[in-house]
């Protein structure tokens, strides 16, 4: 008999590239050095993750490129996204989209990165985005 090696499921990342996920929830969250930004969770569905969580910030701040992500964001969730706004959340919570999603180190640790909302995605999509790898065991 050989040496089988079953990774630690705790280590497991999701993976790199383009994902259908639901947006979870998005909140205004004020940072350590009083930075306004929102905060968005992503849960994404793969062969392997029922409901893996991703998250990320978008400014809120005025200045230069400070809110490029943030209206990146809104413009492909086909929301305002330019001059003032005026968000309301409830509106992008529960809506379905595509997200690419990198891998970056953060003090020593992998972990994912939302890069970009590629564009609204339809709810059935995320419901058969997951498909059970021991259903047929």
């Amino acid at each position: 008999m050989g040496t089988i090696h079953v990774p630690d499921d705790t280590e497991e990342l999701l993976p790199e590239g383009e994902h259908i996920a639901r947006i979870e929830a998005v909140e205004e969250y004020e940072g350590k050095s009083g930075m306004l930004s929102l905060h968005w969770v992503f849960s994404v569905r793969t062969a392997i993750f029922d409901a893996f969580k991703v998250e990320c910030w978008t400014s809120l701040e005025p200045g230069a490129n400070k809110q490029w992500k943030l209206r990146t964001f809104l413009k492909a969730l086909e929301l305002p996204h330019k001059g003032e706004l005026h968000i309301n959340t409830e509106e992008i919570v529960g809506k379905t989209c595509r997200i690419a999603v990198s891998h970056d180190t953060y003090k020593d640790q992998v972990q994912v990165r939302v890069d970009e909302i590629l564009g609204l995605a339809e709810p059935e999509e995320f419901e058969q985005a997951y498909k059970d790898p021991f259903a047929n065991c």
